[in-house]
């Protein structure tokens, strides 16, 4: 075998084809040689490999985007479900005779979000909603059957996992008599069932939004018995005041003292006026509702130096901590009410004229016109009581 010697200076500096290209390119610069092909080849697959790595950033970006809007709206949609306290009526079963009319099963429920509603809107009270234990705050709806993957499906077994809403349910049937039977079910409590004829499914329609109220707002209930005002409705308002008051949650027991201070004044027991708001200030001595009222059962029986001392904690704790316990449209006519009251009680006559015009300037609370014109006569001012009295609105005509 004969060996074959290359001298040195023949040697390639290396063994990579790009760069041999490149150094027989600058020996014989041509462009038909193929060490130029090589290179146009080259510099072609190089810019196919960098527009497919710029296509696969911005996919990744896009993908990565994508998972980005996911996950938030993942998240708004636990957030909204772990904040969830409204009330929400299901479709009621109905017979087949009520569906073929149009009666159907949303019909019912819608009736009685209607009613629910109404008894809602009517109860007047001066309580914070922030301390109910299940405050609807007016987000109350019909539940609308879905079917199929949705957002709005998810958002549904989001809040029945993660919220606190209340659900009603409930059912329209024939009872073996033939009469009708409406029964309204919160969650799996027991439903109390009303019967009555055909013409008659209004007042079951009423009867069962009642039983729903009853069981899932009880104070309000309460409250809106007693703002009918007729002697059943003060009757019924007054024992479930009685019973919240005992077994009730801590909030509701010190709002069911105060209120149950207010019926029993009505009624002239001022002695058990006192006790009901002296329980509510054991239980809460912040609330400054708990000191006006006992201050006021106080001024009934003439213990002035009591009813001012009540009165000057009631406007401190109302000033320092009513935000807590008492709706800001309340608070704007609380305030000056009993700034006016411990005014009338030291002497102070013009503050409390000046105090119960701010009241009575509030919206709907055109009841302190008579403070008013009783302070401005005390302060001898008796061109402007007159001018008050004639001020006052002429009274609706009742029909």
């Amino acid at each position: 075998m004969t060996d074959v010697t290359i001298p040195p200076g023949d040697l390639p500096g290396t063994l990579d084809p790009i760069e041999l290209a490149l150094e027989a390119e600058a020996a014989q610069p041509s462009p038909d040689t193929p060490a130029a092909l090589v290179l146009r080849r080259h510099a072609s697959l190089l810019q196919r490999q960098i527009a497919s790595e710029t296509v696969g950033l911005g996919l990744k970006a896009l993908a990565g985007a994508a998972a980005l809007a996911v996950a938030g709206l993942l998240g708004m949609l636990v957030w909204d479900a772990s904040t969830e306290r409204g009330l929400v009526v299901e479709p009621f079963s109905v017979p087949p005779e009520f569906a073929e009319r149009g009666y159907t099963g949303q019909v019912v429920a819608s009736q009685v979000l209607d009613r629910l509603s109404e008894m809602q809107d009517a109860t007047g009270s001066s309580r914070a909603p922030s301390t109910y234990a299940n405050n609807w705050n007016g987000d109350i709806k019909v539940q609308i059957p879905e079917t199929g993957v949705s957002v709005g499906e998810l958002r549904r077994l989001l809040v029945q996992w993660l919220g606190h809403q209340t659900a009603i349910s409930g059912e329209l049937y024939r009872a073996p008599d033939g009469r009708l039977a409406l029964a309204a079910r919160t969650g799996a409590a027991a439903a109390k069932t009303h019967q009555g004829t055909d013409a008659e499914l209004d007042a079951l329609v009423k009867a069962a939004a009642e039983d729903v109220y009853a069981v899932t707002q009880p104070y309000r209930y309460a409250a809106w018995l007693m703002n009918k005002g007729d002697p059943d409705s003060m009757r019924r308002s007054k024992a479930l005041l009685q019973q919240l008051a005992q077994t009730g949650d801590h909030e509701d027991r010190v709002w069911a003292y105060a209120a149950l201070n207010l019926i029993l004044q009505n009624e002239g027991d001022y002695p058990g006026a006192v006790r009901a708001a002296s329980a509510a200030i054991a239980l809460e001595p912040d609330f400054n509702l708990a000191w006006a009222n006992r201050a006021g059962a106080q001024l009934q029986v003439g213990h002035d130096e009591a009813a001012l001392a009540d009165a000057r904690v009631a406007l401190e704790t109302a000033r320092k901590h009513g935000e807590r316990f008492m709706r800001p449209a309340a608070l704007a006519y609380v305030l000056p009410n009993w700034e006016g009251v411990v005014a009338d009680l030291t002497g102070d006559c013009d503050t409390s004229v000046r105090a119960y015009a701010e009241a009575m300037r509030q919206p709907g609370q055109e009841g302190y016109r008579a403070a008013l014109v009783s302070a401005q006569a005390a302060c001898h001012d008796l061109a402007g009581a007159r001018a008050a009295r004639a001020e006052a609105p002429a009274p609706t005509p009742q029909a």
